[in-house]
């Protein structure tokens, strides 16, 4: 355990990083901030955010605009937080012409929750196999899938823990970033399409996990998210979604000079107990409100399962039920089926699983059928996609 005096000496050392490429930021508009300041001119925000137009239309404009997401991002990139990371943009652009991102603090100092996630999963493998997998096991039979509501979402949660804690270190971690398990997988895809991406995935956590240079295991899981999770979905999502409206993001959280020193600092004052981001709490704490610094962590998302139950659901049935989908033969149709009618029953919140193959399906029909085609919304009616970057 790292010393306090040490502790502080590596906070102020931190802070006199942060401090140094605030001042060389300086000009550039913090994205959060501007997000804040929006709420506060009531002619900028457009439909989105203007309560005189009725939430039918905006669910609309959503379904008009998620063609055309999938033709700016060029490949199945089902991260939901593309949609308000798009508009996000779009208004801040109408103000400015260059916003700062906190992206990548995350991965240099320890905060997203998986961490401990890890950490947890790490400390119940210390039990006796004997004792560990039948309870497992016992409390993920008990427990149902992940339902509508906060009570479904606990209960997903605890059962997916009881779920991983039975994996080996690196199927364990990730399973904290697929929304499919590999029973489902199997379920859901023919098997043409496992035989093409089987293990892939753990394939390359091995090997990134194994050339690290951290000596620990919170410092490998940094290194390995910087290299997947930061570039493949953090950076791609931004950069994509800020260009379709001419908006510069700089990111100052992954300078160089910040990295570097991050990946000196020792891994116990990254995440303290359970907490993560801890020394750079620390660092900041006589510059920020005590209810900014620890605030729960929270994503930048949109209500994407309300939305595919509702006002959302023709697009998604009239994509997914399409004849064109099965004709490929990668995909099982009593499962997607299946998987809708859970979905709309409340049974088992589906939202993300069906946000996956939702893109999946209209990244295929433009790019990949002989004839591309994207779907207009809640018709299914195929029109031609579009030839240029979306504006």
């Amino acid at each position: 355990m790292t010393t306090r005096t040490s502790a502080t000496r590596y906070a102020r050392a931190l802070l006199d990083v942060l401090l140094k490429e605030s001042t060389a930021e300086q000009g550039a508009q913090d994205l959060a901030q501007v997000s804040a300041l929006l709420q506060q001119f009531p002619e900028l925000p457009r439909a989105f955010t203007n309560p005189a137009i009725p939430a039918a239309r905006k669910h609309a404009l959503v379904a008009e605009l998620l063609p055309k997401l999938v033709h700016a991002y060029g490949e199945p990139f089902a991260d939901p937080s593309a949609l308000p990371t798009y508009l996000l943009s779009e208004m801040t652009r109408r103000h400015v012409t260059v916003a700062l991102s906190g992206d990548g603090g995350d991965e240099a100092l320890a905060g997203y929750t998986r961490y401990a996630h890890e950490k947890l999963a790490r400390l119940v493998h210390r039990l006796p196999p004997g004792l560990l997998l039948p309870v497992a096991r016992f409390i993920e039979r008990r427990f149902p899938g992940r339902k509508a509501g906060v009570l479904g979402e606990l209960g997903a949660n605890v059962r997916n823990h009881a779920r991983r804690v039975q994996l080996g270190d690196i199927p364990r971690y990730a399973a904290q970033f697929g929304h499919f398990t590999p029973d489902q997988m199997a379920e859901l895809c023919t098997p043409d399409l496992q035989a093409a991406g089987a293990d892939a995935g753990w394939a390359l956590f091995d090997r990134l996990l194994s050339e690290a240079t951290a000596t620990d295991a919170l410092g490998r899981l940094l290194e390995l998210d910087t290299k997947t999770y930061l570039v493949d979905d953090i950076f791609t999502k931004v950069d994509i979604a800020s260009m379709q409206t001419s908006l510069e993001v700089r990111c100052p959280l992954v300078d160089h000079v910040l990295i570097e020193f991050a990946a000196t600092v020792p891994s116990d004052l990254k995440m303290r107990g359970f907490r993560g981001k801890w020394l750079f709490r620390k660092a900041l704490r006589d510059l920020l409100p005590r209810n900014i610094l620890y605030r729960q962590k929270r994503g930048f998302s949109i209500p994407h399962a309300r939305w595919l139950r509702g006002e959302l659901r023709p697009l998604l049935r009239d994509t997914l039920l399409s004849k064109r989908v099965y004709d490929r033969g990668l995909l099982s149709r009593p499962t997607v089926e299946r998987l809708l009618d859970e979905h709309d029953s409340g049974r088992v919140d589906h939202g993300l699983r069906l946000w996956n193959l939702l893109w999946l399906e209209l990244w295929h029909q433009t790019f990949i059928d002989p004839t591309p085609t994207t779907v207009r919304a809640g018709t299914g009616a195929g029109v031609p996609a579009a030839t240029g970057a979306a504006a």
